[in-house]
């Protein structure tokens, strides 16, 4: 199992920002927070401002319409990556499970294994029983 995610308080990524203007790298030392997470922070509060990091509460914010916007781009990117994988897996829909089953295996870094067997019409079982046989 991975290492948990840390959670930052929105008062910290402020300070913590506000620490990157005025002292660079010396800040990403002193907190231990990796380049990469302060730059995402910092650009997040360049564009949204006062309304930046507002935690886990911001898919129940804004009007109507902009959660609609953000389920309609959850919904998109999900149906793209269907998408990808049915064309990746031409050839593999209406042969046998096994032939599935190693596509999956052959795709499983480049997708979600649960995603290409709900969308071949294989089972999960099914998969794992392979791949242990294997």
């Amino acid at each position: 199992m991975g290492k948990p995610r840390r959670q930052y308080s929105e008062e910290f990524k402020r300070e913590a920002v506000e620490l990157t203007y005025s002292s660079g790298k010396q800040a990403k030392q002193d907190l231990g927070i990796s380049k990469s997470v302060l730059t995402r922070w910092r650009a997040e509060a360049k564009k949204l401002g006062d309304i930046a990091f507002p935690g886990k509460g911001r898919e129940t914010t804004g009007t109507p319409e902009e959660k609609e916007i953000r389920r309609l781009k959850r919904e998109l990117t999900n149906v793209k990556k269907e998408r990808d994988i049915l064309r990746k897996s031409h050839g593999h829909l209406h042969s046998t499970p096994e032939i599935a089953y190693e596509f999956i295996h052959e795709h499983r870094f480049e997708f979600r294994v649960e995603k290409m067997y709900h969308v071949l019409g294989v089972s999960r079982s099914g998969y794992y029983a392979w791949r242990a046989a294997y």
